[in-house]
């Protein structure tokens, strides 16, 4: 079977990005195999308008218009659950394509045992040099992140395809009913440690995280406005303490407590206010994080049959 038989859907996410959509896009039609279908979601931002006029371009592409910004978990959720191929592919409006990058996904997926969450390589355009690889997670007394060749040129010593313990969430490429076993993306994370959510939760229900080198992308340089500092540290803390409520074991937390949340509040003069906003947030969260431990999918889930 190929991959046009098979079926492919890509889901897009746009935000506030117009300016590197069009290129984007274009390296979708560009790909040796073509997706069945492709879903371009926008959050609600000053630019969607703009969004809306580079996406006229590609008549061929759906476009799903969220009446507001439902953050990176909702708008991947929302293109998820109206895809209808067997296959599906999330990527982002600063996300370029190399030629290969479905086919070498699609093939990987169509001769591995078990296959389950499936990237590649994402690489930066400005430094030629690798984003992600994929990596590791440690949820110790101390948060842990390793990222397999960063800042390395490609392919460096990553030329066979690996497994690993987390991937990217701006490149995932798996089945559709595994998307739908996951339940998608926890959408009260909005964004930030999504991805690292998704793939303990896939872990734990057995399925393999996986690396094809072969598979490329390339990101952009950013583009548009950012979201305040404060914004942004507030969803890195509050779903930092939520991963750790759902996932990590219980022996971590008492050195996390001193670490992150005690001494976490005697540091936290450069943003008191987000700090402050992300222990409340997970209090008055704590009895359903606690329910979604050890749970597959959770309660918060949005992507059905």
């Amino acid at each position: 079977m190929d991959a046009s038989s098979a079926g492919i859907s890509v889901v897009v996410l746009s935000f506030n990005r117009p300016a590197h959509l069009a290129r984007a896009l274009a390296s979708i039609r560009a790909q040796r195999v073509q997706p069945a279908e492709v879903i371009l979601v926008d959050n609600r931002s000053e630019a969607s308008d703009d969004i809306a006029r580079v996406a006229s371009g590609f008549p061929e592409y759906a476009l799903v218009r969220n009446e507001e910004n439902l953050g990176f978990t909702g708008g991947m959720n929302a293109g998820i659950v109206r895809a209808r191929q067997p296959y599906i592919y999330l990527t982002e409006d600063d996300v370029v394509l190399e030629p290969d990058c479905l086919a070498q996904l699609f093939e990987f997926a169509e001769q591995t045992r078990n296959a389950g969450l499936i990237s590649g390589l994402m690489i930066d355009s400005t430094s030629g040099t690798i984003l992600s690889a994929g990596g590791s997670l440690r949820l110790a007394g101390v948060f842990g992140m390793t990222i397999i060749g960063r800042g390395q040129p490609p392919p460096g010593s990553l030329r066979d395809p690996l497994d690993v313990e987390y991937i990217p969430g701006a490149m995932m490429f798996a089945h559709r009913d595994i998307w739908q076993a996951l339940g998608g993306f926890r959408e009260d994370f909005f964004l930030y440690h999504e991805d690292s959510d998704l793939c303990l939760r896939a872990r734990l229900a057995g399925y393999r995280i996986s690396v094809v080198p072969a598979a490329r992308v390339l990101h952009l340089p950013e583009t548009g406005n950012r979201p305040s500092s404060e914004l942004v540290q507030f969803h890195k803390l509050k779903n930092l303490f939520s991963l750790y409520l759902l996932h990590a074991p219980l022996r971590a937390w008492p050195e996390f407590v001193l670490r992150h949340v005690i001494l976490g509040a005697v540091r936290s003069r450069s943003s008191p206010r987000a700090f402050w906003k992300a222990l409340a947030w997970n209090a008055r969260q704590l009895g359903t994080l606690l329910r979604d431990r050890g749970r597959i999918r959770p309660s918060t889930a949005a992507v059905t049959k």
